[in-house]
């Protein structure tokens, strides 16, 4: 502006009704409250603009980013959002004290005709946050618009929604498993076009191991946590995509997606550039210099220590130091803006090249137009010391691509939403100019049709929650819409009832015990003390009705707990033994009595190997359900262990065990013996070394199934675990041999269960794994790589994972995490620098040919088809990759009397530099008994299971089947099925 204040964010709008666009000018930075008022230009018409915040009451004085406007009374009018910071960095950081200035909040105005009024505190605006963007969005499709604002530095995101009372509830911790923790500029679309609108955030995480080695220093767990304690949600240094899955449920998957990760990020755009149907994203990129390159701001502080010395050689007080001097020390790397076409699979391919837009620049504000109104969408972006950069969308490529685009001939479009039907299914746009960073797009929507050469319907929810909608609508053409023109069309909103209702059941709260697995394994990828909760079912008290055992954390008796015959259970009976950690278990007549006994196998990784800890226990049934303990009943075995098979393996009559040994506590990623215990009289003896020696140092075992797998009439053993193949063993006249392993299907799986998938009367698999949401990759060209070995020498057991990178292995890990696990990678690599450029094999050098090594080659959760001579592999749909897979339950969930599957999971105790996995709520999986899976709408379910999940049971009931969720450090939860009709 030209009295010299400093301008940031600009929203375009009618605010006074007048049929003309005025300009509302956000400011920031300079002390001087007069310069730092926000503009408003009211429009007069000829181009000619008159200030007037003043008048308007909307000359706010905070340091202000952003601001957004939003009918969010629904009066008619437009209010204001304003997004403002705290004044410095010290001010901000009080908030963690308790002692905030509200003066310094955002705010909230409410446009009361001649004026506007501030409204914050009444309406529930009370952040101190460092904010830098704000979206106007109908999140939760209720009608009423809702605001996402994005926060940078330690405050997170904030999801306002509108309580259409005037007040406004943040529900961010309610809905969102994780958060970007430096988000900049944010933008909300339906990417995968199912109706439910979905929210990007970018942070600032370098793509290429260079600059992610070079710019950025670690996490730094003790504030991670402290901030977490604090309320402050889990917040990850990537871009965040959070998945809509209906009913206030989000599922963060940029990593799947393949955009979490584009250097330090501006603007975000979702626009169908290519007009095929699909949301294409574009993200601006860059910084003048890299302030955070680490060899920098070591150079920095040097200089600073250097001038602090001379001048107190010279009997000086205090120092002069000029930034601007100490800033051109640091490296300036334009990067250029990101491109990503969306592939209608939740996935996107970056296509800067393609498109031709794969120019060098740096960028922030960005906004979208149809500058030459031939129906699509132009791009201009605001560049740092340079001039603006235009974009025209050249449709040469796609000319066989429909579009139909919609001019809003209302006085206040804002909030507008339009959904169009075609013969490719639905899609939804909002009109909200406001939104990427700091920049106003057209307020015209474009909806790219790709082959559909007509729209059947087209309805329309304009800002005062009225409906109308048109009907069999040609394109190609830009369509003008008027409030009355269409027909009536009254809102079919509704909630859905699905198969599961949520029900009393068990009454039981998993509480995991403190233990801090990163102590001495600092590079440990997550924890492997949270292994638990486990859970089984059985007829223990012999009336018929399943009773459930859940086993506790070190510390907690597992509790077992007996049906009622009313659709509950009785109150759970302890079982003792708390220095535990059940990890595992059976209920199975071990004896022949007549009675099921329970088997509870012991792990956990807090304490040393071979520790009276790990030793499991068998307690038999004295009859009518009463358990006890039977020390004697078992072999004295100390491994940590987590998995447990049941079957007659020597076909004696009685039921053996394989134990799959978990892990050698603090040992990761080292093989621990599993066992095979033979039942002799209802006595179980280790028979491991004589009939299946090849179970010992195995690998780290996670499930096993027996079944028949060769058809030869007795059991035959599958297993799977972390850092292993799919393995096969055949029972061959008692001895169990390995027969064989999957090509290249060493991964990180979790779970094993059998189907007949096909129908062709053959048992297929089902298997779960890490899952694609991870930053991990991994492929058989590529593996994702871990080395363990006494690297320094100090006695202790060390970790290095790796990764591949246009052809090169690279420690996942940076300079700063890998030297606090071997000391000798600072003097081997000086700088920062010289660490980006190392691979795995340099850092570790000599000492990788003698060290233990896995690679993963596959983290897609699958299923393998039987086809007699071998097994075919298929990859299970995209919600199945979400997060890891820790639980399959087959069973006809929907009654349609074909077997369904239904998949749970997630792990959330990742170290704080990977976001934790917990992108899951359950997978659905309808099947049609001929191979066919589709993946269900949870809202059809009626489950939403984003715990930490470990363990899911189905439990037959005397009226009603229920299905039994266990996780971690959290409540178990029961659901009941509701009546399904024939």
């Amino acid at each position: 502006s030209s009295d010299g204040g400093w301008s940031t964010g600009v929203a375009i709008a009618d605010i006074n009704g007048d049929g003309l666009k005025d300009i509302y000018v956000s400011r920031f930075l300079l002390e001087d409250e007069a310069l730092r008022k926000n503009l408003l230009y009211i429009n007069k018409g000829e181009m000619r603009f008159e200030e007037s915040a003043s008048d308007f009451g909307l000359d706010d004085s905070g340091y202000s980013i952003q601001a957004a406007f939003i009918d969010y009374d629904r009066d008619g009018d437009l209010d204001l959002y304003c997004v403002n910071q705290p004044p410095n960095h010290s001010s901000r950081r009080m908030q963690l004290k308790g002692k905030i200035d509200y003066s310094f909040t955002d705010r909230l105005y409410r446009n009361d005709g001649e004026q506007f009024t501030e409204v914050t505190e009444e309406a529930g605006i009370t952040n101190y946050a460092y904010g830098l963007s704000a979206v106007v969005s109908d999140i939760n499709a209720d009608g009423w618009p809702d605001i996402y604002v994005s926060c940078d530095f330690d405050e997170p995101d904030l999801l306002y929604i509108n309580q259409q009372d005037g007040r406004f509830k943040n529900e961010a911790d309610a809905q969102l498993q994780h958060m970007s923790n430096f988000s900049m500029g944010a933008d909300i679309a339906d990417v995968n076009n199912d109706g439910l609108l979905d929210i990007f955030t970018a942070d600032m995480v370098a793509e290429d191991n260079k600059r992610l080695k070079t710019n950025m220093s670690g996490m730094n767990p003790q504030k991670f946590w402290t901030l977490v304690d604090s309320g402050y949600h889990h917040q990850y240094m990537f871009n965040a995509l959070q998945l809509n899955r209906g009913q206030g449920h989000f599922s963060e998957i940029a990593q799947l997606s393949g955009i979490s990760a584009t250097d330090w990020s501006w603007s975000t755009l979702f626009s169908d550039l290519d007009q095929d149907g699909d949301k294409d994203l574009i993200i601006t990129n860059g910084l003048k210099r890299d302030v955070r390159d680490n060899d920098f701001n070591i150079q920095r502080r040097k200089k600073v220590r250097e001038l602090e010395a001379e001048a107190q050689s010279q009997g000086k007080n205090g120092i002069s130091i000029n930034p601007l001097e100490l800033l051109a020390l640091s490296p300036s790397t334009p990067i250029g803006n990101y491109f990503f076409e969306n592939l209608g699979d939740l996935t996107f391919a970056k296509s800067m090249e393609e498109w031709g837009v794969d120019q060098k620049m740096i960028s922030q504000g960005a906004a979208l137009a149809d500058l030459d109104r031939d129906g699509d969408l132009d791009i201009v972006f605001n560049n740092m010391d340079e001039a603006a950069s235009i974009y025209e969308n050249k449709r040469e490529s796609y000319l066989d691509h429909h579009w139909i685009g919609i001019e809003l001939d209302t006085p206040q479009p804002i909030g507008t939403v339009v959904q169009i039907e075609t013969n490719q299914g639905i899609q939804v746009l909002e009109c909200r100019p406001v939104t990427g960073y700091m920049s106003t797009s057209s307020s015209r929507l474009i909806f790219g049709l790709g082959a559909s050469e007509s729209i059947s319907k087209m309805s329309i929810r304009w800002p005062d929650g009225e409906q109308e909608m048109w009907t069999d609508l040609e394109v190609d053409r830009y369509m003008t819409l008027r409030p009355g023109d269409g027909e009536s069309a009254p809102s079919t909103r509704a909630e859905s009832t699905g198969l599961f209702t949520e029900v009393e059941g068990i009454d039981f709260r998993h509480e995991e015990n403190t233990f801090d697995d990163f102590e001495t394994e600092i590079l440990l990828p997550h924890r492997m003390s949270t292994i638990g909760p486990c859970m089984c079912n059985g007829d223990v008290n012999g009336d018929g009705l399943e009773d459930v055992f859940i086993g506790g954390a070190q510390g907690q008796p597992g509790e077992l707990y007996l049906q009622d015959g009313m659709g509950g259970f009785h109150p759970g009976i302890p079982l003792g033994d708390v220095k535990y950690e059940d990890t595992g278990c059976a209920i199975f007549d071990a004896d022949r009595d007549g009675w099921k006994d329970l088997y509870v196998v012991s792990g956990g990784n807090e304490e040393r190997q071979d520790l009276s800890v790990y030793q499991d226990r068998l307690y038999r049934n004295q009859g009518s359900g009463s358990l006890k303990r039977e020390v004697a009943a078992l072999p004295e075995i100390h491994t940590s262990g987590k998995s447990i098979a049941v079957a007659d393996f020597d076909q004696d009559g009685d039921l053996d065990i394989f134990i799959g040994g978990r892990q050698i506590p603090g040992k990761y990623p080292y093989p621990p013996d599993s066992h095979l215990l033979i039942n002799e009289g209802g006595v179980f003896k280790d028979r491991t070394s004589e009939i299946a020696p090849e179970l010992l140092s195995l690998g780290m075992v996670t499930d096993a199934l027996w079944h028949d797998r060769d058809g030869d009439g007795d059991e035959d053993l599958s297993l799977v675990g972390e850092w292993m193949p799919i393995t096969f063993f055949e029972n061959q006249n008692g001895r169990l041999t390995e027969s064989g392993l999957v090509p290249n299907s060493v991964g990180w799986w979790n779970a094993l269960e059998s189907m007949d998938i096909d129908g062709d009367g053959d048992e297929d698999l089902i298997l779960g794994n890490l899952g694609l949401n991870i930053k991990y990759k991994a492929s058989s060209e590529e593996p994702f790589q871990i080395f363990s070995a006494d690297f320094d020498e100090n006695g202790s057991n060390d970790i290095y994972m790796a990764y591949y990178q246009e052809g090169n292995c690279f420690p996942v890990r940076g300079r700063q995490c890998s030297s606090q696990q071997l000391p000798f990678v600072k003097k081997k690599f000086p700088t920062y620098n010289e660490f980006s450029e190392a691979t795995v094999y340099e850092v570790l050098g000599e000492d990788t040919a003698g060290a233990l090594n896995y690679q993963a080659e596959i983290f897609e959760s699958i299923y393998l088809i039987n086809e007699g001579d071998g097994y075919r592999m298929e990859a299970l749909p995209v919600e199945a990759q979400f997060s890891v897979v820790n639980s399959i339950i087959v069973q006809d969930l929907d009654g349609d009397g074909h077997e369904d599957i239904y998949l749970a999971g997630n792990h959330f105790d990742r170290e704080v530099e990977t976001t934790r996995s917990d992108a899951s709520y359950g997978v659905f999986l309808g099947s049609d008994g001929s191979g066919n899976f589709v993946s269900r709408p949870l809202t059809e379910l009626g489950i939403y299971a984003g715990f930490d999940v470990r363990e899911v049971l189905w439990v037959e009931g005397k009226e009603k089947d229920l299905l039994i969720i266990a996780s971690n450090d959290d409540q178990v939860r029961t659901f009941a099925e509701n009546q399904v009709s024939e």
